[in-house]
């Protein structure tokens, strides 16, 4: 086909000389020289490369002509050269470029690889996936990942003072590269408190929030909210709670955008009857950080809330483990809330789960129920369908289990654009599920952890991006821990 255009544009071109004469021989300036002032009227200008129509011999633009090698065409696809040596030019999707830098689009596609400048896009190593780390001496986490308009991410988790040896909360921005934005360690909270970003978003307005964890001494925890501007500068920040135990895990926007939902667990809230334990509990902000209603979810024994997502309707779906009744053990429950916070059913989606994990729920496209990741006794990772009414999950057919996974705490699942699923465990086990729950389809284990129930994203490639923590030996120290693999869950390297 590259052939043909190619033949097809230099006999165009031959017909267009042929009907004017004076183009029909080469022009007598030197190379880069505008010879339109040579041409009749009536004919376009020509350059010393005969045949294009505006003098773009290594400065400008050849439109259709078909390039001499070594010369330099500001967007020339070089159809009819495959392989031709594109001399810092961004070669158009598809074209095979044979050392094509694409140096003015870095992310641009050429040949399949994700080229950045100065990479040989045939090698196919152009920086598809990437391993990086950021902290200091101290011990620095990752939690969550937030997808950003502009094709970045933002990643949230503690970072620690190796002076003070404070704990802060973590912001970081990177693009689709893994490329450093912008990081802040040390802008949010107070020097006398340890603080800890455990989810993250960005706003329609560009404006950036993020979840985090407070503790003021001893057990007194309270939720940290903080607003910040698109490049992590604070507007606001708050506090939500009492003098107890009140941890976040979870934040969504309410339907409409009035507000914020934030979710967790608490002690505060059952002070006056303390039979009750721990109890699952929904914060209320509004835009500006005012604190709402709260309610309180569960039963007699301690339950632990993890995560909050919208439902297909625009309600609310809340995931906790349950204390059972009679003791002992736990379950995972699924309950979904009217936008008023009222409960409106209850569903067990795991028998016997392991107390105060952190699960994740997830929408499945088209409307059809819900993915859920949780995790049975014994420390396997669970897939779990049920339908819009919270049914099924107990069904055999509705989940798969991928077992010596050893979760202790946390897993975070998204559902994948072909539809199939991909996971990621605290240990940071990767899998990929088929959409039926039928079959794992790979599964990859990474030296590192994860702690949040929004540590995984899929690229826009298709390739995964996720969050932990990791060891890191050139400073001798854990730090905040981001990946990206290809869609098989391979880390390539150059």
């Amino acid at each position: 086909m590259k052939t043909f255009l190619a033949a097809f544009s230099c006999l165009a071109l031959f017909i267009l000389l042929s009907s004017c004469p004076s183009l029909t021989k080469r022009c007598d300036h030197d190379l880069g020289v505008n010879c339109g002032n040579d041409c009749p009227g009536g004919c376009p200008d020509t350059c010393c490369c005969s045949g294009c129509d505006v003098d773009t011999c290594q400065v400008s633009f050849c439109e259709g002509c078909c390039c001499v090698e070594g010369v330099e065409c500001w967007n020339d696809t070089c159809s009819g050269k495959p392989g031709f040596v594109c001399q810092g030019c961004c070669c158009e999707e598809g074209v095979e470029c044979g050392t094509d830098t694409c140096a003015h689009k870095p992310g641009f596609k050429c040949q399949g690889c994700y080229c950045e400048v100065g990479v040989n896009c045939l090698t196919d190593t152009c920086n598809r996936t990437f391993e990086k780390y950021f902290g200091g001496a101290g011990a620095d986490t990752g939690w969550a990942i937030a997808a950003t308009n502009d094709g970045g991410y933002l990643l949230t988790g503690s970072y620690r003072n190796p002076t003070s040896l404070d704990y802060n909360i973590y912001l970081i921005k990177i693009d689709s590269l893994g490329n450093q934005k912008f990081a802040r360690n040390s802008i949010y909270g107070s020097a006398t408190d340890q603080e800890y970003g455990v989810d993250v978003m960005e706003l329609s307005d560009k404006d950036l929030l993020i979840l985090g964890n407070k503790n003021k001494g001893g057990t007194n925890w309270q939720l940290f909210l903080v607003r910040t501007d698109k490049d992590g500068i604070k507007r606001w920040e708050k506090d939500f709670g009492l003098t107890k135990l009140d941890l976040g895990f979870s934040f969504i926007q309410k339907t409409g955008g009035s507000g914020f939902l934030m979710y967790g667990y608490t002690e505060t809230y059952v002070a006056a009857n303390p039979s009750r334990g721990i109890e699952s509990i929904i914060f209320e902000s509004t835009t500006d950080g005012t604190a709402g209603t709260r309610s309180n979810i569960g039963g007699t024994n301690d339950d632990y809330g993890s995560c909050i997502e919208v439902a297909n309707d625009g309600n609310y779906l809340l995931l906790t483990t349950i204390g059972k009744v009679p003791a002992p053990g736990h379950k995972l429950m699924l309950y979904k809330l009217d936008q008023s916070l009222t409960v409106l059913w209850q569903k067990e989606v795991i028998t016997s789960c392991i107390p105060n994990q952190r699960g994740c729920v997830r929408r499945m496209p088209g409307g059809d129920g819900y993915l859920i990741a949780g995790a049975p006794l014994g420390g396997d990772m669970r897939l779990v369908h049920v339908d819009n009414n919270g049914d099924g999950g107990l069904n055999s057919d509705n989940y798969i289990s991928i077992l010596d996974v050893g979760v202790e705490h946390s897993i975070s699942v998204i559902v994948l654009k072909d539809g199939n699923y991909a996971a990621v465990s605290d240990g940071m086990t990767l899998v990929k599920v088929r959409h039926d729950l039928t079959q794992v389809m790979w599964q990859k284990d990474f030296e590192a952890s994860t702690s949040g129930v929004h540590a995984i994203l899929e690229a826009a490639d298709g390739g995964l991006v996720i969050v932990g923590t990791k060891y890191n030996t050139a400073n001798s120290s854990a730090d905040l821990y981001v990946i990206k693999t290809d869609e098989n869950g391979e880390l390539q390297t150059k």
